[in-house]
């Protein structure tokens, strides 16, 4: 992928494709590219997945890498016991919000989160509500 930072020194990803053996992108803005393999899972971090579901569930998604260009955003997906769960995403403050908690089964079950990066990287946030 073909990276640039910016003024204050993030990542920025523009992706990549291939022609003819060749690698390009598509790129918005003038400045120094880099060749970048990205390795790195995305990061979550619980800032309320309380049981007794009063408080809306709220869990911060990062990646190491900025999406620009024709980059896709993180990809995620929720499920309850393996169905799947509707999840709002507020991409300004990187946060997943869930607070329909009327169509979840009865207690106990396991919360599953799986996110996704443009590169294929994975990282499984799972969790049994009691």
């Amino acid at each position: 992928t073909f990276i640039s930072k910016d003024s204050k020194g993030r990542l920025i990803n523009f992706g990549a494709d291939t022609l003819a053996g060749r690698m390009y992108t598509w790129v918005d803005q003038l400045g120094e590219f880099y060749v970048y393999s990205d390795k790195q899972a995305p990061t979550t971090k619980i800032i309320n997945l309380e049981s007794n579901m009063k408080n809306p569930w709220k869990i911060r998604i990062k990646d190491n890498l900025i999406p620009d260009g024709r980059v896709n955003d993180l990809y995620y997906s929720a499920s309850v016991d393996g169905q799947w769960l509707l999840m709002d995403y507020d991409l300004k403050n990187d946060l997943l919000i869930f607070d329909d908690f009327g169509q979840l089964p009865s207690k106990p079950f396991e919360f599953q989160l799986l996110v996704t990066d443009d590169a294929g990287n994975k990282t499984v946030l799972k969790r049994q509500i009691k």
